[in-house]
């Protein structure tokens, strides 16, 4: 498809339906990476956060991993990815908490 579009580009032809598509698939989002800072977080936020941390185990329970080795992740601090598959409609997750990651494949999605 890219190569096409710069055949397409050497040809003159600058909007060719090879390279609208190209650029399509290009500028899809395929990953998202968010860092949550909490200094001194209220009660119910480290409740809430562990309700779902355990509600992500239990609903994704064969398609995850933790790791509580060799995590450097400062104490506040929760950092997220997800990486999209857009073919699949899956995605991978992984949830970095001080001293313990959780890694979870294969999530379905619905794309937007």
């Amino acid at each position: 498809l890219y190569r096409q579009c710069l055949r397409d580009r050497r040809d003159g032809q600058r909007d060719s339906r090879s390279c609208q598509e190209a650029l399509r698939l290009r500028s899809q989002l395929r990953e998202l990476d968010i860092e949550i800072m909490a200094q001194k977080a209220p009660g119910w936020l480290r409740q809430w956060k562990s309700t779902v941390r355990r509600y992500l185990q239990h609903i994704f329970y064969d398609r995850t991993s933790i790791d509580e080795d060799l995590v450097m992740n400062p104490e506040g601090l929760i950092r997220i990815r997800a990486t999209v598959d857009t073919p699949e409609k899956e995605m991978n997750v992984t949830l970095r908490f001080p001293g313990r990651e959780l890694n979870i494949s294969r999530v379905p999605h619905v794309p937007g």
